[in-house]
C-alpha cells in the first residue's frame, strides 16, 4: 500500500504501478500524474479526506474509489499542427478550440514551426457520484484570412484530423 497524505501539488511523471496490487490512498492531497500507468491490480482510493488526482496524458484508468469531495480529472494534451500541401508548418496559424464542458474556449497562435502542444484539457471528471460524460471539443483554424471549423465534435485526443483550406493547408490533431 502506498499513501499520499497532506501533499499539496505533487508532480509525478512516467509512473507505472501496473505490477502493484492493493491500493494507493490519496488523503487531503493534490497529485498530478503524467504519462503514467495504473494497471488492473491496483485501486486508487480517495475515500478519506478530499483529494484531487489529475491523470494527465496517461493510460486507461482502472478501479477508482472516489469519496465525497474528491475528484479524478482525466486530462489530455493536444498536439496541433497546421501544414500546407507539402507538409510544411504554417507559421502564425491560429487554432480555435471550444469545449462543451469544464474548459473555456481558447485561441492559440502557433509558432513559426506551425505546431505546438496545448493543454492539458479535462476529458472526463469522476467524483463520488460517478464519471461525467466525455468532453467534446470543436477545432477551427485560421490562416491567411481563411477560416475552417470542424463541423462534428470530437471526444478523443488520439485521432488525427485534417482540415483542408482552399490553399491546401490543414490542421492535424494527434
Amino acid at each position: 500500500m502506498l499513501e499520499f497524505t497532506d501533499l499539496h501539488l505533487v508532480e509525478a511523471v512516467d509512473i507505472d504501478v501496473s505490477a502493484c496490487t492493493g491500493q494507493i490512498n490519496f488523503r487531503d492531497s493534490t497529485v498530478n500524474m503524467s504519462n503514467s500507468i495504473q494497471g488492473t491490480s491496483v485501486t486508487f482510493d480517495m475515500t478519506g479526506q478530499p483529494s484531487t488526482l489529475r491523470w494527465i496524458d496517461s493510460g486507461d484508468l482502472g478501479t477508482l474509489n472516489v469519496g465525497v469531495g474528491s475528484l479524478v480529472d482525466e486530462m489530455w494534451s493536444l498536439h496541433v499542427w497546421a501544414t500546407n500541401q507539402h507538409n510544411h508548418g504554417l507559421p502564425n496559424a491560429v487554432v480555435n478550440l471550444s469545449f462543451n464542458q469544464f474548459e473555456a474556449d481558447q485561441t492559440h497562435t502557433l509558432p513559426y514551426s506551425g505546431h505546438t502542444i496545448i493543454g492539458p484539457f479535462s476529458a472526463q471528471q469522476t467524483d463520488w457520484m460517478g464519471a461525467s460524460a466525455w468532453t467534446e471539443y470543436w477545432v477551427g483554424c485560421e490562416y491567411e484570412g481563411e477560416r475552417t471549423i470542424l463541423d462534428s465534435p470530437n471526444r478523443s485526443p488520439r485521432i488525427e484530423y485534417q482540415i483542408s483550406h482552399r490553399h491546401s493547408s490543414s490542421v492535424k490533431l494527434l
